[in-house]
């Protein structure tokens, strides 16, 4: 019966032609094979998404400098003195800490970034390998994050602020590939023989490929990296992120608002392989505005463009705009945000390579390496609320929540923190 529907569905030629014609057996542990069909590169670029998305996960963070306790510029006696309201929590505030005052600030902030990738269509070739050779890999990806961030801000004038902040990550980190196989090499999976179909010109490939998976004759498999002794970084890890260092001063201000300027610059993460940060720098100028709409009432907006010297999936416009309440001893903000990542995204490579136990090279190339890459437009709905609990201590917290499925994302990401305000001698 199955050689019939075989017939049936001609042009079909599945996995049990290819063990001879297209994979001479192949397995798909590392240690079987030398790198089969390119499960390393595909490793690394699993290992490459889980980096860069926390990286922008915690980008997306709270802002890092004290603002809670800030000083308004009086146009009636000329000089600045402390607001009597507390700054937004998640949205950026116009207003310095003061001269010579000093704030320390620890948040603690998790998310969990998951992922699953359907499988995309590769075309196999190499020596020995017929024409219209396709298979097929996909990816799960999973990264819990605690992310632990210490900081520090000191007013250098009434105008201007410095900042510091050191962020220290806990990344547990897991990661496995769906692909093709041969049925009955398997268990264990690094025995698993890779499989695939040969396509006629014309045909459709993702219906020849169903049906050889309907009918039996490969198998779809899901089997982590760590499985299939490919060398990932699987595990928990911590590690030291990119460290912080800017600058905030008020460029004007009157009655009705102030517009402000910062710059930020990130250091290279020496804990890369732990995925706590990437090992590259970047550089984040911002433009800052506050409107006070009402007494109980700001609007905030924001705009910047981060410029990473060494990743391109890292340099973004980012923005943010929205309002805060607030009232006696606490405030509470409403908003949104997003960045504007200049490329996205790489989960899979589109072009790898191989030897197959013969000693023959393979190599397998994406058939749309549009799928090979993620989204760059990314969206956020954000909320804050932060309390006086005494004179010079604030507790704050933070959400935010993606509201569209570009890049590789938690469901929401939430912060608490604690600052303390103090003349610094």
């Amino acid at each position: 019966m199955r050689q019939g529907m075989i017939r049936r569905l001609s042009p079909i030629v599945v996995s049990s032609l290819l063990v001879a014609a297209l994979l001479p057996p192949a397995r798909a542990g590392a240690q079987a094979d030398n790198n089969p069909y390119g499960l390393q590169q595909r490793a690394g670029a699993a290992s490459q998404m889980i980096i860069l998305g926390v990286q922008q996960g915690i980008s997306s963070l709270p802002p890092t400098s004290g603002q809670a306790f800030t000083y308004d510029y009086n146009a009636e006696i000329g000089t600045f003195v402390q607001s009597e309201q507390l700054g937004p929590t998640i949205l950026r505030s116009t207003q310095t800490i003061g001269a010579n005052r000093l704030s320390l600030r620890f948040a603690t902030s998790y998310f969990d970034l998951n992922k699953s990738l359907d499988p995309i269509n590769y075309l196999a070739t190499g020596s020995g390998i017929p024409p219209g050779a396709y298979t097929q890999f996909g990816l799960s990806a999973d990264a819990r994050v605690v992310l632990l961030n210490f900081a520090a801000t000191y007013g250098l004038t009434d105008r201007v602020e410095a900042m510091l902040n050191i962020p220290v990550s806990v990344v547990d980190a897991q990661a496995s590939q769906s692909f093709l196989a041969v049925p009955g090499t398997y268990p264990p999976v690094n025995e698993a023989h890779v499989a695939g179909v040969i396509v006629q010109p014309g045909g459709n490939i993702n219906q020849t490929i169903n049906a050889a998976v309907q009918t039996g004759s490969v198998n779809r498999v899901n089997a982590s990296f760590a499985s299939l002794d490919a060398d990932f970084n699987s595990g928990s890890h911590a590690g030291l992120g990119r460290i912080g260092v800017g600058v905030k001063g008020l460029l004007g201000a009157n009655e009705w608002g102030e517009l402000a300027a910062s710059a930020e610059f990130f250091c290279n993460s020496p804990s890369q392989e732990q995925f706590a940060g990437s090992n590259s720098a970047s550089i984040l100028p911002r433009l800052i505005g506050q409107i006070h709409a009402a007494k109980y009432l700001n609007l905030h907006a924001d705009i910047g463009t981060e410029q990473d010297f060494q990743v391109n999936q890292l340099s973004r416009f980012v923005w943010d705009a929205g309002v805060s309440i607030p009232i006696t001893n606490a405030t509470f903000d409403l908003g949104f945000g997003g960045s504007k990542f200049d490329e996205g995204i790489t989960w899979t490579p589109v072009t790898a390579t191989g030897t197959l136990p013969n000693g023959n090279p393979v190599t397998i190339t994406a058939v749309n390496p549009n799928q090979t890459e993620l989204g760059t437009n990314y969206a956020d709905f954000l909320f804050g609320a932060k309390v006086r609990l005494f004179d010079g201590g604030v507790l704050s917290g933070a959400v935010n929540v993606p509201i569209n499925s570009a890049g590789f994302r938690p469901v929401a990401v939430g912060t608490i923190s604690f600052e303390y305000y103090f003349k610094a001698l």
